[in-house]
């Protein structure tokens, strides 16, 4: 199996560091807010990995983070939280927007019928671990202080720039951002403090003082915990491979003793998802009527690796080109149901040879399409107390549409007996010919 490497720009042959288990980890949600299409489209991408290494043989433990803190809303590590914004925005504690909207989050990943990962990490949960990375980066001389926080000084970092290809030099030549106390541009921050003249909602004492862990750093502590100091695979989309996944290696990397460096680098292969293109060129997320959740859509077709030459990824008739392969998972909804393939689902099984049919039909409840009044311009998201739950989702058979179609037919087959040449010929070509 090959597999297409962000790190080597290249299909590489997939060896996994041990015979029978992939070590795996996959950036989760920031649960500030509903997910968009595009954000989901990731998770089936991710999907189709784990189904298809679990084909080959391969026990697979995935790792899943969930970002409840410290993912700022700028990449400079600058402005609100996050969290904090999504709790002002609805006048709610940080703790019950973060609740609410996991649960969201976990409802939809079971509407596209995801695989449960094997581990859920919460970044609230893991506070300890991020600290005491903190704490072996700051032994190894990879980290300063400054009046906000404790930052990572990448220039001590040789490789840091290799990842994304970065041109290090003209970024700080050329840098736009407001550097602060930074030493560098691409210093990123491991702990922030919390503001002298306010308490936040969410803080935790440290030894460097009371504040709260950057973005970068929970991914790095919670995929070593549960993996070890080395994965094989590690998942996101394409725009965290210049700022978010960059600073994931430097500091993963740059915890290593002498014995792990030996090993080679932290993850062996990195995969990563384009953006979900619509008509025009705009991604799902750059305005407000494009920030599209899958239950107020209804009716829409997705094909999730539909891509042309540039490498993006087109839905509905977006794309002309008949020749562009669909080789991914056909989702189609409606406000009274959920139709997902469930051949497209165990890709690795019948290696989508039959992609498009067999539709495995889920019944939610009806879900409202009025848009929100809301200052965020966002879509209501329905009750999702009575959706179909996972378990019920992986143990549905797919319905047989030729025996409803008979029971739809056969009350007026004998209401009109008149007709019944007619009816019996139609009820036989339908048989035969309906797949």
């Amino acid at each position: 199996m090959k597999l297409y490497n962000s790190a080597t720009r290249s299909k590489d042959e997939f060896v996994p560091n041990h015979p029978d288990i992939v070590k795996m980890y996959t950036c989760g949600p920031t649960v500030y807010h509903f997910a968009h299409i595009g954000n989901l489209r990731t998770y089936i991408f991710e999907d189709f990995l784990v189904r298809t290494l679990k084909y080959y043989g391969y026990k697979v433990n995935h790792i899943v983070n969930i970002t409840d803190v410290g993912h700022l809303t700028s990449d400079a590590d600058s402005g609100d939280d996050k969290m904090e914004k999504g709790a002002a925005r609805e006048g709610k504690s940080v703790w019950d927007i973060a609740k609410f909207y996991t649960d969201a989050f976990m409802a939809d990943w079971h509407r596209l019928n995801i695989q449960e990962p094997t581990r859920w990490t919460p970044a609230t949960q893991h506070i300890q671990e991020q600290i005491d990375l903190v704490k072996t980066l700051e032994e190894k001389g990879y980290t300063y202080r400054t009046s906000d926080g404790i930052y990572f000084d990448s220039l001590k970092f040789p490789r840091y720039a290799d990842f994304a290809r970065l041109d290090v030099e003209n970024l700080r030549k050329g840098s736009r951002i407001d550097m602060g106390e930074k030493k560098n541009a691409t210093d990123f921050a491991l702990w922030k403090f919390s503001p002298k003249d306010k308490k936040r909602a969410m803080e935790w004492d440290s030894p460097w003082g009371v504040g709260f862990p950057g973005w970068h750093i929970e991914c790095s502590a919670m995929a070593m915990k549960y993996n070890g100091p080395t994965l094989d695979i590690h998942c996101g989309c394409t725009d965290h491979i210049r700022v978010h996944h960059t600073n994931e290696i430097a500091q993963s990397e740059g915890s290593f003793d002498e014995a792990e460096r030996a090993k080679g680098p932290w993850v062996k292969y990195w995969l990563h998802n384009e953006f979900l293109i619509l008509e025009g060129g705009k991604t799902v997320a750059q305005g407000k009527s494009t920030y599209w959740m899958i239950t107020e859509l209804p009716y829409f077709v997705a094909t999730g690796n539909c891509v042309d030459a540039r490498g993006h990824l087109y839905i509905g008739n977006a794309s002309n080109d008949v020749t562009t392969p669909r080789i991914s998972r056909i989702l189609i909804f409606d406000p009274g149901a959920f139709i997902i393939s469930t051949r497209a689902c165990r890709a690795a099984e019948d290696n989508l040879l039959l992609f498009n049919k067999n539709f495995l039909i889920l019944t939610f409840p009806q879900a409202s399409l009025k848009k929100s009044t809301k200052e965020s311009g966002f879509g209501e998201h329905p009750d999702i107390s009575n959706s179909v739950s996972f378990e019920e989702a992986q143990t549905a058979e797919p319905k047989d549409f030729r025996a409803s179609l008979v029971k739809t037919l056969l009350p007026i087959l004998f209401a009109s007996s008149s007709f019944i040449p007619f009816y019996l010929f139609l009820l036989f070509f339908l048989w035969l010919f309906v797949p």
